[in-house]
């Protein structure tokens, strides 16, 4: 039995036993990291799916509360009244137009104004348009 006893302490005491040892160890190290990595994937999919859920059943529910009212009676009525130009029985119908503008005339000399001052300005020339070299030279210079 000695001989057997030695014989394992010498198999488990060797450097390649080690060595593969080492290597299995880091083997399953890295297929547990794997399993982590990928339940963390479907964790967050499952996530990102129960806010879909959740984002079309609000969706879902504000187009039935939609369909329900556009079936309703009061919307069959407004639409009705705006787009047909209709009315209930025995209801009257009171129209408001607006104001119409009259045409004013304005007088030719406004208070405070000179009649010379009127042909001062229809007799002075425009100004005349600068070159693109003066106004480069103004934007740069001043």
């Amino acid at each position: 039995m000695s001989e057997q006893g030695t014989k394992i302490k010498k198999i488990l005491g060797s450097r390649i036993t080690l060595f593969l040892l080492l290597l299995g160890f880091i083997w399953l190290v890295l297929n547990a990291v794997d399993i982590y990595y990928k339940k963390y994937k479907i964790n967050k999919q499952i996530q990102d799916l129960k806010t879909q859920i959740a984002s079309a059943e609000k969706s879902n529910q504000q187009i039935s509360e939609m369909i329900d009212y556009l079936g309703s009676q009061s919307f069959l009525e407004k639409q009705a009244r705006e787009k047909l130009n209709m009315k209930k029985p025995g209801e009257e119908v009171v129209i408001i137009e607006p104001p119409r503008q009259q045409a004013t005339s304005v007088p030719e000399v406004l208070p405070g104004y000179n009649e010379t001052e009127k042909n001062n300005n229809l007799t002075q020339e425009p100004p005349k348009p600068e070159s693109k070299l003066v106004k480069w030279w103004r934007f740069f210079f001043r």
